[in-house]
């Protein structure tokens, strides 16, 4: 079913958000159906751009609404924002799309999770042809709950991150979770979506893993936040990396920063080592963060610092990505919980602010920047646009 575009509520988006005067401004467009709908990830196409998110299921009957529950979704954009079609899994009563990526033959395959009413959280992936049309899909209902967070081609299929409460099995006090508390979860798929390997990993306390890349040395790299376990000391959230070879063998964890408001957005790799950008401090007083590593992570050589941004006094990183031939994009929320502006700056390769490019567009109400992607000089970023109870996808293009 095609989705709405909501027209009183997208005029209201637009009059509340600051639009610059310039031509910088390619467009600020609004999908969905004003009710929870937001924008997690968005991937360039040959011909547009595909986002994957969360969109509502309205139950309706006449014009009163009896219910709504969150769907698995995913829709297409041409190049200059118009809605081309949509797809989601609408026989749930709960489901997310976190992470969408465009495969070579024009497909794209998307992960994250669906809840029904005899189950918890399923991990899905579905992959998508040209047109939107689902050539595949796959539901792997496990114990406990399962969330698809990221996914990546590897030769003989796809590897897929997920979180997991399932209660751990390590012999070891520090490689398993305790019940109800979140590992992280690999899991291996063919071309057609059967299981062929899995890994589960974590500590005592709540690990939630955020992003994977190929690494530098073969096989895969894993960032994102832990609590670790308040019986070891731990006073609050550190960021995490965990390397696995091929054939999903884990080495030690290696546990980044010591303060005790720490949160992991992203990793992008570099020529000789990684960049990691997440968020440090309270909600009040919050500052982006990176901390670049070598090659060999376990090296003492880290550089690491709060990035300090001009007219944003409190600021938190979701995405990053590279930029151009030496930068980077990051993305994300300034300002409070309730009331925040889409957020855009490029740094150079070691995390520093370039100065003046940077771009905060937002107005009445919670707008976010969720994910953001470069072509050239042209930068998109998917969020959502949050008007008191309500909210919707935001899709916007610019250049700096």
């Amino acid at each position: 079913m095609e989705r709405k575009v909501m027209i009183l509520l997208a005029l209201l988006f637009l009059c509340s958000c600051e639009r610059t005067a310039d031509s910088n401004d390619v467009f600020l467009k609004f999908f969905g159906d004003a009710f929870e709908d937001i924008g997690y990830c968005v991937a360039q196409t040959t011909d547009g751009y595909i986002v994957a998110g969360q969109f509502t299921k309205i139950d309706s009957e006449m014009d009163y609404i009896k219910g709504s529950s969150k769907q698995f979704g995913v829709f297409k954009s041409s190049l200059d924002g118009k809605f081309e079609w949509d797809s989601y899994e609408g026989d749930t009563i709960e489901g997310i799309a976190s992470k969408i990526i465009c495969l070579d033959d024009g497909s794209a395959v998307a992960v994250g999770y669906v809840k029904s009413s005899k189950t918890g959280a399923d991990l899905l992936v579905m992959q998508f042809d040209k047109s939107g049309s689902v050539s595949k899909q796959r539901i792997f209902q496990e114990r406990g709950n399962q969330y698809g967070k990221d996914v990546i081609v590897t030769s003989s299929g796809f590897l897929i991150l997920c979180t997991t409460d399932v209660k751990g099995t390590g012999q070891a006090e520090d490689i398993s979770n305790v019940e109800g508390k979140k590992d992280v979860l690999l899991v291996q798929v063919d071309n057609d979506f059967n299981k062929t390997g899995s890994l589960q990993r974590g500590f005592p306390g709540n690990d939630e893993p955020v992003a994977m890349k190929k690494s530098l040395r073969g096989g895969y790299i894993v960032v994102g936040t832990t609590d670790r376990s308040p019986e070891a000391g731990q006073a609050g959230s550190n960021i995490f990396v965990l390397p696995v070879n091929n054939f999903l063998i884990p080495t030690e964890f290696r546990i980044l920063g010591g303060t005790s408001d720490e949160v992991a957005a992203d990793i992008e790799v570099l020529a000789s080592g990684y960049l990691i950008a997440g968020t440090t401090g309270t909600e009040s007083a919050q500052k982006g963060h990176i901390w670049k590593l070598p090659e060999d992570i376990y090296s003492q050589n880290i550089i690491a610092h709060t990035i300090e941004l001009e007219n944003a006094s409190s600021f938190s990183i979701n995405s990053i990505c590279r930029y151009k031939n030496n930068s980077l994009l990051m993305a994300g929320k300034e300002g409070s919980t309730s009331s925040g502006d889409m957020l855009v700056f490029a740094t150079d390769i070691d995390g520093n602010y370039i100065q003046g490019k940077v771009k905060i567009v937002g107005g009445t109400g919670l707008q976010v920047a969720n994910d953001v992607i470069a072509d050239g000089d042209d930068i998109v970023t998917v969020g959502s646009s949050a008007y008191e109870k309500n909210s919707m996808i935001s899709l916007y293009k610019f250049r700096f």
